[in-house]
């Protein structure tokens, strides 16, 4: 748990087998269990609503296929936010996948746009002015420390947990978000997720 935490790196289930020396399988099943927790937990670590200034707009997952109006087999709309401080520096954000049903081509519905402020941006009049851009050009042209937030994000996703599909990318998302918010609250990663996994129902190996 502690390497899963680390904001630094990260673990997958080949290292872990190695670090610990366990099989694979029990290598795999430990991390997919921390991450089911961290996915189901209400923490506002991964959970929380955004307020204040907040950048919010769609993000795509997976190879993008330039000549295509259409979303590819491999691909995944994912619904992004960050709130930022008075300074303009990020402290909190929050990713939600789209389902297809929310998506008209390569851009979101209002359906998926609402369905992301109700659950992730804070309900005062202010908070809920936001604009969630519904296709990835505009919110890469107006939401520019979000685009950037996703990308490399994205790219320390597929760096470190290679060929993660789709029906498990909601997992890794969640870890990541945890992730990066318990590293911008406090630091103390390995303690939020600690609590996290002991509050969830799912049994869990720390």
């Amino acid at each position: 748990m502690h390497r899963l935490s680390d904001p630094s790196s990260g673990i997958n289930a080949v290292q872990l087998t190695q670090l610990i020396r366990v099989t694979y399988k029990t290598a795999y099943a430990m991390l997919d269990k921390i991450r089911q927790s961290l996915l189901s937990t209400e923490s506002d670590l991964r959970s929380g609503s955004l307020s204040g200034s907040i950048e919010a707009g769609l993000a795509i997952w997976g190879r993008e296929k330039l000549s295509s109006l259409e979303l590819g087999d491999h691909e995944q709309p994912v619904a992004a936010g960050v709130a930022c401080d008075s300074a303009g520096q990020p402290v909190q954000i929050a990713l939600m996948e789209v389902s297809r049903s929310e998506m008209l081509d390569r851009t979101m519905t209002p359906m998926g746009c609402h369905r992301f402020k109700s659950r992730f941006v804070s309900p005062d009049p202010a908070s809920q002015k936001t604009t969630v851009y519904r296709s990835k050009y505009l919110t890469k042209r107006h939401c520019k420390t979000l685009a950037s937030i996703c990308k490399a994000g994205f790219k320390r996703i597929q760096d470190t947990y290679h060929g993660v599909s789709l029906r498990n990318l909601g997992k890794y998302l969640a870890e990541f978000t945890f992730r990066w918010n318990a590293l911008r609250k406090d630091g103390q990663c390995l303690r939020h997720m600690a609590v996290a996994c002991l509050s969830s129902r799912l049994p869990v190996h720390a």
